[in-house]
């Protein structure tokens, strides 16, 4: 081939570092120069957009709702979840019922059987009652949305109702801020003796109804009535007592003087020692469903135990980015979402991540992550946008770039062979070899100084690159290029795969798909059936079917030489598919620019084959432990499946990974309630059957709502009216339906809910009601006009007899 001098400036970040000179040919020229000025522009957006750096993310997610979200007050007192799904939350300016979107307050203003809008604890008796306690000591009920003040005849002075709670017989207790215990069916009153914790405040229902009671430090049982104080062996200080709460097994969880224990049967079975949190006063503690312990402090955030297990207690507060030190409750959702109230900064949610994020201690420098690859030997490799080289090896970080010998800092792809080789491509520096923990070009590619984003190692021991310039075969120092294809452009590859039988196939960026074997090369563009020339990312399923990731268009599958399409007409949630990992599990996970998606092969099979219309995907995001949506792609490889299972993705803030094995799918459908309907936008007070419309009232809204908090932005609704219409409406996430015009008759409206997971609800909730018709519209009227009319045309015929 004619060669000419071409000229590549190394932005390897050494300042001191020369023009370097080297001949190539005319085709590798022209590519790498339109290759390298794309993507100088879009990695400067990329790095701009990461100028904050990325942080290791907690094994929790977590969302914070504050007065700008709608509630009512910064500082929330109780939170509770009633047997209805509702999350209910307590403030100093009200209580506020919400369904995950929204929230609804209710206080003084609005709801005059509140006697307060002071909400200092909650909690739901066994017949579905939330009992309310206020600051004034006042008490009020809410049931099937009534509110009713409850009067309390106990005598003692008006006081904070600090807990309510109900014993054996189902009689309600209350606890005020000075320590005595009311009933609330006589008000019988009774005083628990003190310790030596001044304003130590605990109270907690064992699984048998027994009551406990920690007054200033000193603990105390209620049962049938009757108080005692707590006697034991001795052993554990009940002078200090700083919290308690009752266990799922029977028994209760006493913190005491700064260690933990646990009482039951009678005796004390566990000591688990010290605490975190020290001597400090708990404002709550709870023991969640798969037995890990929650306890909250007044000044030092909440903390997690996990009783049984040698994990260490996780502390959430300021220090460690958690929203507040001051927590004042706690409580678990039927879904296993944890709720803390904070004494200033909102309610907070929090729910164990799905996909965790990655990171070294410099956080990546800020830099976007490309790609990922396993090493023999348990390690794992990522290449940056900037920032080098990273080895991560038993949780020990080490960090390689230009001072290493790599020729600059952009690592666009990396890969270790069969032999243990790992292969480092970079933007614009060339192929390089990894010499213990140095590196060094590639023999025989001291003069290839062009982008390399792709890279496979081929079973026979050689590497296959993708290039700016075309497809690069390299063994033992030989190089073979392939640039064209019946005299057709091979520039810009992005993505190689081999076949079983050896074939290799190739993804270009704007240059489709094309096949090698024996030499021989056969392009596919979008004229072939593809759904976009920009290809991301090549995957072979194990029925020998090829699965081609594009930019644009989403997914394609190659079988016995035809395409077939995938894209969001097919319910793929995003059109950029960046690369492909089989869990062997049967799903597919696919990174993108909407987040990592989860789809099943079958239904994806299904699909190409044109047995279903649409796949049913699941989408994790931001929400579900992503740093971003926007995950790596165009570079190979942009993902990999360790041995152990787990499967990682870089992503443009980081790098990030999720095990399939310990995903948890959220299999509760979502309990559904029919808020409120509006008649041409005045609302119905009364939706009690039977709901009897007037005549003339033309614009009727459904306002509903299903109650799942993991991800309650993907609660799908589909709804219909029995007696319109046969098929189900697809709502979406959209949580209201609107009719006009409807004729008058007799129908039902119904509307069920889907969760993040894609479990229904089939049974969902329903609404009939009859649309009263005008008197000129009922049957009775079109008798009489049918008659009138009859009568009124043998008149005019007898009038015309008469007259012959």
């Amino acid at each position: 081939m004619t060669g000419r001098v071409w000229r590549w400036f190394d932005y390897g970040g050494h300042s001191g570092q020369a023009l370097r000179v080297h001949k190539l040919p005319l085709t590798v020229r022209v590519a790498a120069h339109f290759f390298c000025r794309c993507w100088l522009l879009t990695g400067w957006l990329a790095v701009s957009a990461l100028a904050a750096g990325a942080t290791n993310a907690p094994n929790y997610f977590m969302r914070v709702w504050q007065v700008e979200n709608g509630l009512p007050q910064n500082k929330v007192t109780a939170v509770v979840q009633t047997h209805d799904g509702y999350l209910w939350v307590g403030t100093y300016s009200g209580l506020a019922r919400f369904d995950g979107m929204r929230f609804t307050v209710f206080d003084d203003k609005n709801t005059l059987e509140m006697h307060s809008s002071r909400v200092t604890s909650l909690f739901e008796s066994g017949d579905g009652t939330l009992w309310i306690g206020h600051e004034n000591g006042a008490v009020t009920t809410c049931k099937d949305g009534k509110f009713r003040a409850v009067e309390i005849h106990a005598a003692w002075s008006s006081g904070k109702i600090y807990a309510i709670t109900a014993d054996e017989n189902g009689d309600v207790w209350l606890l005020n801020e000075v320590g005595l215990l009311a009933r609330v069916r006589d008000g019988l009153v009774l005083s628990p003796p003190a310790g030596a914790a001044v304003k130590l405040l605990s109270l907690a229902r064992s699984t048998n109804g027994t009551i406990w009671v920690a007054r200033d430090g000193r603990m105390s049982v209620l049962e049938h009535g009757q108080l005692r104080v707590f006697q034991d062996d001795g052993s554990v200080t009940n002078t200090y007592v700083q919290g308690i709460c009752a266990s799922r097994d029977g028994g209760l969880w006493v913190s005491s003087n700064g260690h933990l224990h646990k009482w039951k049967d009678n005796k004390w079975i566990q000591d688990l020692g010290a605490v975190p949190w020290d001597l400090a006063a708990l404002t709550s503690m709870v023991e969640t469903k798969n037995g890990t312990l929650l306890a909250a402090t007044s000044n030092n955030g909440f903390f997690i135990l996990f009783p049984g297990t040698d994990e260490k207690p996780l502390r959430f507060n300021r220090i460690n980015g958690f929203q507040a030190d001051w927590v004042l409750s706690l409580t678990e959702d039927r879904e296993g979402n944890l709720w803390v109230g904070t004494g200033g900064a909102g309610l907070v949610g929090l729910r164990p991540n799905n996909i965790q994020t990655v990171s070294p201690p410099d956080r990546w420098r800020g830099r976007a992550v490309l790609s990922v690859c396993p090493g023999r030997t348990g390690e794992l490799w990522i290449g940056t946008e900037g920032a080098g080289l990273y080895r991560l090896l038993n949780d020990d970080w080490t960090n390689f770039g230009y001072t290493n010998g790599i020729g600059n800092s952009y690592v666009w792809s990396v890969a270790e062979d069969a032999a243990g080789q790992l292969w480092v491509g970079t933007w614009g520096a060339g192929l390089f070899l990894r010499d213990g923990d140095r590196f060094k070009f590639a023999p025989g590619m001291e003069n290839v100084m062009l982008p390399i984003p792709a890279l496979l190692p081929a079973r026979d021991g050689g590497l296959w690159a993708g290039t700016a310039a075309g497809l690069l075969r390299y063994q033992n120092g030989k190089t073979n290029w392939f640039t064209k294809a019946d005299g057709k452009s091979l520039c810009d590859v992005r993505t190689v795969a081999e076949e079983g039988n050896g074939a290799i196939w190739f993804g270009m960026a704007g240059n489709g798909l094309a096949f090698l074997e024996n030499g021989r090369i056969r392009q596919f563009r979008q004229t072939n059936g593809l759904a976009s020339d920009y290809i991301e990312c090549l995957h072979f399923d194990a029925d020998g079917a090829l699965w081609v990731g594009t930019f644009g268009g989403g997914l394609c599958r190659l079988k016995h030489g035809v395409f077939s399409v995938i894209d969001r007409e097919q319910g793929l949630p995003n059109s950029v598919i960046g690369d492909i990992e089989d869990d062997g599990n049967g799903f597919f996970w696919m990174s993108s620019h909407g987040g990592i998606i989860r789809a099943s092969k079958s239904e994806l099979n299904d699909c190409a084959d044109g047995k279903i219309r649409a796949v049913r995907c699941l989408t994790y995001g931001v929400n579900d432990g992503l740093p971003t949506i926007e995950c790596s792609e165009g570079l190979q490889p942009a993902g990999c499946k360790t041995p152990d299972g787990r499967l990682w993705f870089p992503t443009s803030k980081g790098l990030v990974v999720v095990n399939p094995n310990e995903v948890r799918i959220n299999r509760l459908p979502p309990p559904m309630a029919l808020e409120e309907l509006l008649v041409d936008g005045v609302p119905v007070t009364n939706t009690r059957p039977p709901l009897r419309i007037p005549p003339g009232q033309n614009r009727l809204e459904f306002h509903y709502t299903g109650l799942s908090f993991v991800a309650p932005e993907k609660v799908s609704f589909k709804y219909r009216i029995e007696g319109l219409e046969k098929e189900w409406v697809d709502a979406g996430t959209k949580r209201v339906a609107n009719y006009s015009f409807l004729p008058p008759g007799n129908y039902t409206f119904h509307v069920i809910a889907c969760n993040n997971d894609g479990i229904w609800n089939e049974t969902g909730v329903s609404l009939p009601f009859t649309l009263l018709p005008h008197f000129w519209q009922t049957w009775w009227f079109r008798v009489l006009g049918g008659l009138l009319t009859a009568v009124a045309a043998g008149g005019t015929v007898w009038l015309h007899t008469r007259r012959r």
